[in-house]
């Protein structure tokens, strides 16, 4: 009876044996399917493999208590699931065996974890079947063509396959070889992933049983080269070499061809290696090409001891019975029988010509190692037989193909022999003199034999030396209608020659001219056998042959046409079948434009100067005049470029995160395009007609960024938000200070790291922004100006976002100057462009030097003109210079304060004129207001124009 609990839904209908074996806390079961005579096996996967593994878990520190154990096993049983979902994924492809069904249970009996069930139907294994049928050339070729193309599908998809063995691998219908367990591994994980202990086989590189190794692209190729080389190494594994840098000797019985294949698998160095399936793949297939590839047997059948050992003595029985051969119960079960094979009297040679569709089937195969008459199911189904058949294939691959060892005679006592008698000592005297008159007659004989002897040495240095002749290297390169053969040698290239066949038998011969020969006028997509001949009476060893696939025709698939990232520009992509020209030419036209023509290289480009509003016709071509087929042309309507504008985050509460954008103007945007994402796998991508969109599910502690995009545009505009995002809640500014203005915010959430940043601009001119760093929620600006607007914008240090966060202040105007006796209404100021002498006065620079109008570079000075007695006592006042636009706005980067001497102001000649340099004026032309404030208290002011 089964002493498996069987689960529900999964296992429903099903009746499930004892585990047949349990390694590393894998369990496998036999399973029949009620009232069927369907056979399957089940495949329990114990996350974790035991309770010691918790205790370590918690013992360590890893995990602080039992229920975030359970949380990390839920992971591994759940990426154990996604494992198998995507081998059902391959499986719908090409070189793969689906799992039927997988379910995910809790632990019981008390223990912590969980258990994966993995349902999958019986199939023969590729260990089973080499255990009981001689492999051929043909079979060894076409596993290494499925297993390389299974192989190449998993890389497309992302992932390396990483547990190849005879025991993963499957016979499916029509003789095919698939991979039907897990053992897949992100490609994009390589480079930090060394190879899990339950994937470390004999058949997993040298390097990959280093924990400290990360993984590389060669392990499946490698597992490929080391089951082939089994195989035609009379089953069994090459062992260790004592240097790790020194290679495998050459497989035992593989030609020196299908070796060389085998041999760069398995190279010690990973870059030596066939760096991808498909490669390997094609070298395989260039193998068959040029071979005759039958189904003789690689390895002939196992000979049995029984029926040639000689019959043993009867002291050899007595040996035999005295010393009986004890092996343990567990070598028993895990040891297959050697199968003795007849060995007819006259061996039968094997119909080459004969197509693989000719073998024996595979169902016939399989019937020879699973029982079909299979008993409707019952409590007593599993008898001892079915678990035999359904054995798990878990074997030593090695064991399979080991000889029967023979039994050795046992050495025997020596007699004692008699002193010899005098009748036996005369015989033997004659027997030597015989002996001594046939040693006289071998002289002639031994003479002639050394003559012979030397003639042939003779022969062989002429064979070696003359007559063979050794080519180094063959290559051949080529396009879509020619290709050229390379050759390397020491011979004279007078005697040399190449042949070029096509797959009909055409074939042109050509000589050798500077170590290579040119053959064109080829057809695209087509493959000719290359073969090196001599025209003389040596013989070539070597590479000789070669074979090459001209490159296909060119075929554009897809063309695609999008506004690029400026005004007039286009951005192409395309894709392509077949092989890329050495460059590509692009070619735009429209009514009434000159032509714009681009070279290039890749599949996109993006082409820029084109006319807003125009239509274009867009072909590719190739430079150098070869056709292209497909999809060559398309058409393209020249536009501006459209950018979100004002693109803001204005609020992220409670799981809701609002942003705004406005459209330019005079654009008619009747799409838009959003993308919101962050770093931990989060992506939401989705149109919306309007200017405004409302996230949900925002998680506050996780950093986000949004990207708005017009449809049919290339340029995002992005805004990004930090996680644990602040909300300013209140903004005061005291101005009761003439000098000066004090701004404080309240907030909610933590300080920021590092303080505050308070940046702030006048007048709506962004770009003339000036900032104050402070440590508390509280800024001073000094140097306020009167009348102007403030825009304050405040900032955390360490780049937090910050909601509600923008403020806007109008400074009051200063009040109106009057000092010792002196007051505003009595002064008018005048310019005039700064004399070149120094300390000028208005009086040596006289009145026909005032001006409003200068030109763009000039240095201006202003005369403020006094129409009242004052007095003149000794003291400083502060003078602050500024300067607004015709929209009276003021701009900040030709603000300036000095401090200068009240007495040496007005006193020089006459005291009624001040003479002051204005320290900044702009250059751009335009027409400005300059105003000046004597310690902060207006003083004058006036209007000027510059001019280019």
């Amino acid at each position: 009876m089964s002493e498996q609990k069987p689960i529900t839904p999964l296992l429903d209908g099903f009746v499930v044996g004892n585990p047949m074996s349990i390694h590393n806390g894998v369990r496998c079961c036999p399973a029949l399917k009620e009232n069927t005579t369907e056979k399957y096996i089940v495949k329990i996967i114990s996350v974790p493999a035991s309770q010691v593994q918790l205790d370590a878990l918690l013992l360590t520190g890893a995990y602080k208590d039992p229920a975030q154990a359970m949380d990390y096993f839920k992971e591994v049983a759940n990426e154990i699931v996604k494992e198998a979902e995507f081998l059902n994924t391959a499986a719908k492809l090409e070189g793969f065996l689906p799992y039927e069904g997988w379910q995910i249970v809790p632990m019981e009996d008390g223990k912590l974890g969980y258990e994966v069930y993995l349902l999958s139907p019986y199939k023969r294994s590729l260990l089973r079947y080499m255990q009981k049928n001689p492999v051929t050339h043909l079979e060894a070729v076409n596993l290494g063509l499925d297993l390389c193309t299974a192989l190449a599908i998993c890389r497309r998809a992302g992932y390396l396959y990483v547990d190849l063995k005879p025991a993963n691998i499957f016979l499916s219908k029509g003789k095919e070889f698939r991979i039907g367990d897990l053992g897949f591994i992100p490609m994009d994980s390589l480079a930090y992933t060394s190879m899990p202990g339950k994937y470390r086989s004999p058949y997993a590189p040298p390097e990959a049983q280093d924990d400290l190794k990360t993984l590389n692209a060669t392990e499946d190729t490698y597992a490929v080269g080391m089951i082939l080389y089994q195989i035609y190494n009379n089953g069994t594994l090459p062992a260790a070499p004592l240097e790790p840098k020194d290679p495998f000797p050459c497989p035992a019985n593989a030609d020196y061809e299908i070796s060389a294949i085998i041999m760069k698998a398995v190279d010690p160095d990973p870059a030596n290696r066939w760096q991808n399936p498909m490669d390997m793949g094609q070298a395989l297939v260039g193998y068959m090409q040029r071979n005759s590839v039958n189904n003789v047997p690689i390895t002939p059948p196992a000979v049995s001891v029984s029926e040639y050992s000689p019959v043993p003595s009867q002291t050899e029985e007595i040996v035999k019975a005295e010393e009986p051969e004890v092996i343990a119960p567990e070598v028993q079960e895990s040891v297959s029988p050697v199968v003795e094979v007849e060995i007819p009297s006259e061996p039968e040679v094997a119909d080459e010509t004969v197509p693989a569709e000719t073998d024996t089937p595979i169902d016939e195969m399989v019937s020879n190692d699973v029982e079909e008459d299979v008993p409707p199911v019952s409590a007593e189904i599993f008898q001892e037989e079915d678990l035999d058949d359904l054995g798990l294939d878990d074997l030593d691959f090695s064991i399979a193909f080991q000889d029967t060892p023979v039994t050795e005679e046992p050495i025997r006592p020596a007699r004692e022999k008699a002193a010899p008698s005098s009748a036996e000592i005369l015989q033997q005297k004659k027997r030597n003199r015989k002996q001594n008159h046939s040693a006289k007659k071998l002289i002639p004989l031994l003479i002639a034999m050394l003559i012979l002897a030397l003639l042939a040495c003779g022969a062989f240095w002429f064979y070696q030396t003359l007559y063979l002749k050794t080519i180094d290297d063959l290559t051949v390169d080529g396009s879509q209608n020619q290709l050229t053969v390379y050759v390397k040698t020491d011979m004279s290239e007078e005697y040399l020659q190449v042949t070029c066949t096509d797959t009909y038998g055409n074939s042109v011969t050509q000589a050798v001219v500077n170590g290579q020969s040119t053959f064109t006028d080829l057809l695209p997509d087509s493959l000719y056998r290359i073969e090196l001949s001599s025209k003389s009476f040596h013989e070539l060893t070597g590479k000789t042959a070669d074979i090459f696939t001209t490159d296909a025709l060119t075929k554009v698939t897809s063309l695609s046409a999008i506004t690029g990232p400026e005004d007039g520009s286009v951005m192409l992509n395309f894709t392509v079948d077949g092989s890329d020209p050495d460059e590509w030419v692009v070619t735009c036209s429209a009514e009434g434009e000159n032509d714009v023509i681009q070279s290039f290289t890749g599949h996109s480009i993006t082409v820029k100067g084109l006319t807003i509003g125009k239509e274009y016709v867009i072909q590719l071509g190739s430079k150098d005049g070869s056709p292209i087929l497909g999809e060559s042309t398309t058409t393209f309507t020249a536009t501006q470029l459209i950018l979100a504008k004002n693109l803001t985050i204005v609020s992220c509460v409670d799981g809701i995160m609002t942003v705004q954008w406005e459209a330019p103007e005079g654009s008619s945007v009747e799409r838009w395009g959003l993308r919101c994402y962050n770093d931990q796998g989060h992506e939401e991508v989705l149109e919306i007609s309007g200017t405004e969109f409302a996230f949900t599910g925002i998680d506050s502690n996780i950093a986000y960024t949004v990207e708005v995009t017009a449809v049919g545009m290339t340029e995002p505009n992005r805004v990004s938000i930090t996680a644990n995002p602040l909300t300013v809640t209140n903004v005061t500014v005291d101005s009761s200070a003439q000098d000066q203005l004090v701004i404080d915010w309240q907030f909610d959430g933590e300080t920021p790291e590092g303080g505050w940043l308070l940046l702030y601009y006048l007048d709506g001119y962004e770009d003339q922004q000036s900032v104050v760093k402070c440590s508390e929620p509280r800024a001073v600006i000094d140097n306020r100006i009167p009348g102007a607007e403030y825009t304050f914008l405040i900032q955390a240090a360490d780049s937090t976002s910050i909601f509600n966060n923008i403020h806007k202040f109008t400074c009051p105007n200063a009040p109106v100057f009057t000092n010792e006796g002196l007051s505003a209404d009595k002064i008018t100021a005048h310019l005039l462009k700064t004399p070149a002498e120094a300390n000028w006065t208005y009086e040596s620079a006289g009145k026909d030097a005032l001006t409003d109008t200068f030109q763009s570079g000039d240095k201006i000075s202003v005369v403020l003109k006094a129409d009242d007695s004052f007095y003149l006592p000794e003291m400083t006042i502060d003078v602050l210079y500024v300067i607004r636009d015709e929209n009276g706005r003021v701009l900040s980067s030709h603000i300036a304060r000095e401090t200068q001497d009240w007495k040496a102001l007005w006193y020089d000649d006459d005291y009624h004129n001040g003479e002051l340099d204005i320290p900044s004026v702009p250059k751009d032309a335009g027409s400005y207001t300059i105003s000046i404030y004597f310690n902060n208290c207006a003083v004058a002011s006036t209007n000027f124009t510059i001019t280019q």
